[in-house]
């Protein structure tokens, strides 16, 4: 072989090894990009899980509120049914009004809409 020959066969040989550097680190490019693919789909998938977390949590509180009111309005109407239009007042009032009085008994309410009636929370 003669002295070109040798060069070139060298020069190949480098232009080989650079183009199978290159392959690895494209494999290994590509296998970063799919790890951190899988990863930001998890963190996708966590923040679905706290926004349906938080929409249930809503929909219970929303629920709770509901029953309540239900109950409120279905005692209040049996016992006392002068007290049909404070009733008709307290329906319109927020969850949170009737989830911070969820603890309250039926004598509680009866006596917080005998106060409507007096206009004390007028």
């Amino acid at each position: 072989m003669s002295k070109a020959q040798s060069k070139l066969k060298a020069s190949i040989d480098r232009i080989e090894i650079k183009i199978a550097n290159l392959v690895k680190s494209i494999n290994e490019l590509e296998t970063k990009v799919s790890e951190q693919t899988d990863e930001l789909n998890g963190f996708r998938l966590l923040a679905q899980n706290k926004a349906l977390i938080k929409r249930l949590d809503n929909i219970g509180k929303r629920m709770l509120a509901l029953t309540i009111k239900d109950a409120v309005a279905t005692e209040v109407a049996l016992c006392y049914p002068s007290s049909a239009a404070a009733i008709l007042r307290l329906r319109d009032e927020s969850d949170e009004f009737w989830i911070e009085r969820d603890r309250w008994t039926i004598d509680d309410w009866a006596k917080y809409i005998f106060d409507i009636e007096r206009g004390a929370y007028a």
